[in-house]
């Protein structure tokens, strides 16, 4: 989902200059680097035919600090860590490797307010359903209790897990901060 602006520019003697500015908010996508395997195969599982071992060995050959990165999904085909069949079935759009800058203390890159149905559904671990009337009734989550209230369930049964039984998950956060930003312009008669 974007904002999406139009700007028509001065004319130039008898050129025309236009441009589109889309701001897109990735911090609603599971992050493919720090996304438990778990998250992973239920988010694709379904639909891709992710297996929870393929889920394991796709997180275990990708670390920003080993070398092994990648700049988009589009290379886990390339780099054969899915095969064009589950390329195809996959929605690529919920997943982002751009929302961590300091991969070390990964923290709140995943915004549970921007996160789609499908999102939700693999990191809470709850059914598509649930997770589909929380986004249907948009529910604005502002804190633990009420992400627990609906979710429907506690915090430790989630597929991204707590360091400790009382807080949020240190991935999981209610607001966003990381967008991507795509312009395009033209130039001519």
């Amino acid at each position: 989902m974007g904002l999406e602006e139009d700007f028509a520019l001065a004319p130039f003697g008898n050129r025309r200059a236009e441009a589109t500015v889309t701001v897109y908010d990735e911090s609603g996508k599971i992050n493919l680097y720090h996304a438990p395997p778990s998250v992973l195969e239920a988010l694709w599982g379904a639909t891709g035919g992710i297996t929870g071992q393929q889920a394991r060995e796709i997180r275990g050959k990708l670390s920003p600090h080993k070398g092994s990165t990648v700049l988009g999904v589009d290379e886990l085909l390339s780099r054969k860590l899915l095969t064009p069949e589950q390329y195809k079935a996959v929605d690529k759009d919920l997943i982002t490797v751009h929302t961590v800058q300091d991969h070390d203390n990964a923290t709140g890159y995943l915004n549970l307010n921007a996160a789609a149905p499908e999102v939700l559904s693999a990191v809470l671990g709850i059914t598509p359903e649930k997770a589909e009337s929380i986004v249907a009734k948009n529910i604005r989550l502002t804190n633990l209790g009420a992400l627990e209230k609906a979710a429907g369930q506690p915090a430790s049964s989630f597929n991204i897990k707590s360091d400790r039984v009382d807080t949020l998950p240190a991935a999981l956060t209610f607001t966003s901060r990381c967008f991507r930003i795509v312009s395009e312009a033209s130039y001519g008669i």
